[in-house]
């Protein structure tokens, strides 16, 4: 679904919020009808489960300019068709680096002569190459 009206170059930063907590009745209408006291709405939709349709307990909503995104967090837990939701601005939970093959881990790599001077945990056994059965005297 796209809106008639929207640019693609927009910049939702200030003005998309995240709802989260949403009952599974709700569905974008009730968004809709919730957020639209806090000024115009762009578009607003409720994740579902693809294969199920149920709500996944969640949406986002895209106000025209940043003040009605921040009037509409103020309440930071508004009721929403019967529950406590969670609201937020959007940008602030997302994650800085979606692309996997660039994220650097940082690596602990210990000295050289860690290994010989590490101590030992488990004390060594001979190698069987089966379990052992164990006597009354011991292995066997």
């Amino acid at each position: 679904m796209s809106q008639p009206n929207v640019n693609p170059n927009f910049n939702t930063t200030y003005t998309k919020i995240y709802v989260g907590g949403l009952p599974w009745i709700t569905r974008e209408e009730g968004l809709r009808s919730f957020f639209k006291q806090f000024g115009e709405i762009i578009h607003a939709n409720v994740v579902c489960n693809r294969e199920t349709g149920r709500s996944e307990g969640f949406g986002f909503v895209t106000f025209r300019d940043a003040e009605a995104a921040t009037r509409a967090c103020q309440n930071q837990f508004p009721v929403i068709d019967g529950r406590v939701a969670k609201c937020n601005l959007a940008y602030l939970g997302a994650r800085v680096n979606n692309n996997q093959n660039d994220r650097q881990v940082a690596t602990y790599i210990p000295p050289y002569w860690y290994h010989q001077n590490a101590p030992q945990y488990y004390p060594v056994y001979p190698y069987y190459p089966y379990p052992p059965f164990w006597t009354q005297y011991g292995p066997y």
